[in-house]
């Protein structure tokens, strides 16, 4: 199960930093919540406890994080190179900047990690809630800013890990429940970025 988690945080790490020199609805489909969870949903069915599934969700996420951001900080270098207003070198203010961006994401990869792995140990073991709570906090960002791709990937992700066993109207009743909760959560979280309230 490690190999898994390392490997899906890696890929996840490496996809994101990538998508960072695209444009358009491939590079949001590719940084998107549901990209993320995705891989924290398989990572947490591939386990063989709950327990497992939630650990091996939020190590998926925080080794994701952790690329993303090394990356950033050795390869692109972004950071560096900025001035203040008084001619000064920003350099500092641009690691302090990611520091405190990578905090945050570590908080919310270990929180939504666990809560995605262990959905996704709960959807093997056959749960219809859990299946229709996935697909909702998947597809929770795509409804929060009306972009399809998140919504379609996130259909598609648990319907290839849904059993035979699940009773869809439950899943559709839990899925509607927790995709408004996730929506509403990923707007104030994109109004907070968008307008600087968080770092």
């Amino acid at each position: 199960m490690r190999r898994w988690v390392l490997g899906i945080g890696a890929v996840l790490g490496l996809t994101a930093f990538g998508a960072d020199y695209l444009d358009g609805w491939v590079q949001a489909a590719l940084s998107s919540a549901a990209v993320w969870g995705s891989g924290a949903l398989v990572a947490g069915r591939r386990a063989e406890t709950r327990r497992q599934g939630a650990v091996a969700g939020a190590g998926a996420l925080v080794v994701a994080t952790l690329v993303y951001y090394l990356l950033i900080v050795f390869v692109s270098r972004r950071w560096q190179g900025q001035f203040l207003e008084d001619g000064s070198s920003g350099d500092m203010n641009g690691l302090l900047s990611i520091a405190r961006a990578t905090g945050f994401w570590l908080a919310g990869s270990v929180v939504g990690g666990a809560v995605l792995g262990l959905l996704g140990r709960l959807i093997a073991e056959g749960s219809a809630i859990a299946a229709g709570v996935a697909w909702a906090l998947l597809a929770g960002q795509g409804i929060a800013t009306l972009t399809l791709s998140g919504v379609v990937l996130a259909t598609v992700v648990v319907g290839l890990l849904v059993t035979r066993q699940t009773k869809y109207t439950t899943a559709v009743l839990a899925a509607v429940v927790a995709g408004a909760a996730s929506a509403g959560a990923w707007y104030v979280l994109q109004y907070a970025l968008t307008y600087g309230l968080l770092f």
